[in-house]
């Protein structure tokens, strides 16, 4: 008889086990537990659970449009940055594009109002740009290792596209970037001219800081005139134009904007390269 009772527990004991080894759903419905075999053959043996040296097999395919930056009329104030942190608040939207306008590398952190910057932290290099997610960030601040700079700062959506440049020989040409702003219609420099060969601009950013209502057209000096629209929409507006093929300039000429209309400031940056 005692025999039969340890039997009988060893039994109890196996079922226990075994019940343990279910779950249940949202709904409380019992799920038998089950461990993925993977590498089995026809009615035979399996190469064991799944694991990171049986990973499991996966076909399938991933789809996804992606539109490129738009800016969202909002700028915020140009930063002047040295070698002392300074920062300014960031515009709004979900992506936040820092160009960096003057001659020295700038590094940059974002924050909030009390945020400093370090030369250990993400830097933009003279004439370039890079783009952040703000995420829940307010404050941008930028430091340099020497010298001085300007960051302009455009607010928007989407994914910014890089400008690369086309048509030199390797090591003939060099980086050239600028920015300026006016108030009334004349033609203003951007660039300022080269000693020798061309001006190719790959990127160029325009935009306006009044509130008028009444569109203005900006007109590049470069050998397609080519034109960029600033919408009048009553709260400042902004454009970014990446050309896939650079707009050339005459030969030791600077590349300059013209405003179609007189407004309270129109600010533009380019990007580009000097070549032959």
């Amino acid at each position: 008889m005692k025999r039969i009772s340890i039997g009988l527990a060893a039994t109890l004991a196996t079922v226990v086990t075994a019940s343990a080894q279910t779950y249940l759903d949202s709904k409380g419905t019992v799920v038998s537990g089950v461990v993925p075999l993977v590498g089995c053959a026809s009615g035979g043996n399996c190469a064991g659970p799944v694991s990171s040296t049986n990973p499991l097999p996966v076909t399938g395919s991933f789809a996804a449009t992606l539109s490129g930056f738009q800016p969202g009329s909002a700028y915020a104030t140009p930063l002047s940055v040295s070698t002392t942190s300074s920062r300014v608040a960031l515009p709004a939207g979900t992506v936040v594009v820092v160009y960096n306008t003057g001659a020295a590398a700038a590094y940059v952190q974002l924050g909030g109002s009390n945020v400093a910057a370090t030369t250990s932290n993400d830097v933009v290099p003279a004439g370039g740009w890079m783009a952040f997610d703000p995420g829940t960030n307010t404050y941008l601040a930028a430091i340099t290792a020497s010298g001085t700079t300007t960051l302009n700062v455009s607010g928007g959506s989407g994914l910014p596209s890089g400008a690369g440049g086309g048509g030199a020989a390797p090591g003939s040409a060099s980086f050239v970037s600028g920015a300026a702003s006016t108030n009334g219609t004349s033609a203003t420099t951007i660039v300022a001219a080269p000693a020798s060969g061309k001006l190719y601009i790959t990127s160029a950013q325009c935009f306006r800081t009044d509130t008028g209502a009444t569109p203005v057209l900006v007109t590049f000096n470069d050998a397609a005139a080519t034109a960029m629209g600033l919408s009048g929409s009553g709260v400042g507006a902004g454009n970014n134009m990446v050309f896939s093929t650079p707009l050339v300039v005459a030969a030791t000429t600077a590349f300059k904007f013209t405003a179609g209309a007189a407004v309270a400031s129109v600010y533009c940056n380019a990007q580009g390269y000097n070549a032959p």
